[in-house]
């Protein structure tokens, strides 16, 4: 009975110390507490042709008119929702804006590059994972201007599956 539970101990010990080199040969990135918390995702090239709108598709910001000051709205993607999001704003106001788009997910935070709309113009932004995993995490869009005018914008967010 001792051997049996040696061995276990041993099998369970090199099955532990397996996990962990394999895991840290594939460079996914560490937060601050040491545990592996996946990838961390992209800015896609402005897509071209968007994929028609679906039942299937999960809206965080279901098309909002904002006029007035700053904009600010988070949300949280589920995986089970979509392996793409697309973040659209109109900018109907007499200035340019600036978008902000933020990520938070276990610990870690990556802020977007800023872009800016000029007026009279829209944008839809979309963000993946590289490996094509649906996409996790909190999200906030902000949207300010330069100048200080009031906004005049249309905002929406929709997550929804590309299959490769």
């Amino acid at each position: 009975m001792k051997h049996i539970k040696r061995l276990s101990a041993l099998l369970l010990a090199v099955c532990m110390a397996a996990s962990l080199s394999v895991s840290a040969c594939t460079g996914k990135v560490t937060d601050s507490i040491g545990s592996s918390t996946g990838r961390v995702p992209i800015v896609a090239a402005t897509p071209v042709d968007l994929p028609p709108v679906s039942l299937y598709d999960a809206y965080h910001i279901p098309g909002t008119q904002h006029t007035g000051s700053a904009y600010s709205d988070s949300f949280t993607c589920d995986p089970e929702d979509g392996n793409r999001l697309n973040i659209f704003v109109r900018n109907d106001g007499a200035s340019a804006v600036i978008v902000n788009v933020t990520w938070e997910d276990k610990g870690m935070v990556k802020e977007f590059p800023a872009y800016e709309i000029a007026a009279g113009k829209n944008k839809t932004q979309t963000y993946l994972y590289e490996d094509g995993a649906g996409l996790n995490g909190r999200w906030t869009v902000e949207v300010t201007t330069r100048s200080g005018h009031p906004l005049n914008i249309w905002v929406s967010a929709r997550q929804y599956q590309i299959n490769p």
